[in-house]
Parts: structure tokens; C-alpha cells; sequence
């Protein structure tokens, strides 16, 4: 642990060792509260419990497997997110767009009716489409 603490303050960057650690987790945990970074401790793995024990190279490599697989899956929900509020918006433009020309030809009953009955709303949208 004090490497970590030694690189960072001489270098501002971390390259962790190949050294095997016993308690990997209990090591992250302390790193957590000593630079008041909950970074670390969030980043406990189950690491396998063979004798030899893992080094931190290896154990920092977990975490940022762990920390790209979590970001894709945020990137995916929030691209989900911004695909469904576009096509919620296009096909609001394309209900008000029909709306209009209804208007335009004198047909305000079908408006309402197109409220009503979503099956005769693609019928106009069907008709009206550009």
C-alpha cells in the first residue's frame, strides 16, 4: 500500500505491483478511507481464494473489466433512453403534422374520432402520409 501512496505523490499515476497480496479487499478498503475515495471500496471483487493469494496488477485489472462492463451497460440504457424520447417526440410531430392538415381540409371530426379510435388514427396517418 505504501508503493500506491509513493508512486501517486511522485509520479501522480499509479502501476500496480505483480507482488501476491493475501487480502486484496481488506487492502482496498483501508486505500478507501486513506484517500477518502470510495472508488476503492466499491470496487471489491471476488477474488479467488487460492494461497498464493492475487496480486494488485491482476486485482486492478478485475476493476476496470468491472468498471467498462458497468459503463457499457449505462451507455446502452441511456442510449435507450434518448431513442425512445426521439421517437416518442417523431411520432408527436407526426400526429400534430396530421392534425394540421385535418384542420386545413375542414375535417375536424375525424380529429376527434382519431382520439378515440387508434386503428382509424393509422388510417389518416396511412392517408395523410408525405
Amino acid at each position: 500500500m505504501a508503493d500506491y501512496f509513493v508512486q501517486v505523490r511522485k509520479n501522480k499515476n499509479y502501476v500496480p505491483s505483480r507482488e501476491k497480496i493475501k487480502h486484496v479487499n481488506e487492502i482496498l478498503t483501508l486505500m478507501s478511507v486513506l484517500t477518502q475515495n470510495e472508488k476503492f471500496e466499491e470496487a471489491q471483487l471476488p477474488l479467488p481464494k487460492n494461497e498464493g493469494g492475487i496480486n494488485m496488477y491482476d486485482a486492478f485489472a478485475q476493476i476496470e473489466t468491472k468498471g467498462f462492463n458497468a459503463g457499457i451497460l449505462k451507455g446502452k440504457a441511456e442510449e435507450i433512453n434518448i431513442g425512445r424520447s426521439e421517437g416518442i417526440a417523431l411520432g408527436e410531430n407526426k400526429i400534430l403534422s396530421l392534425f394540421s392538415s385535418l384542420i386545413s381540409d375542414n375535417r375536424k371530426d375525424d380529429i376527434e374520432r382519431a382520439t378515440k379510435d387508434r386503428v382509424y388514427l393509422q388510417k389518416l396517418m396511412d392517408e395523410y402520409q408525405k
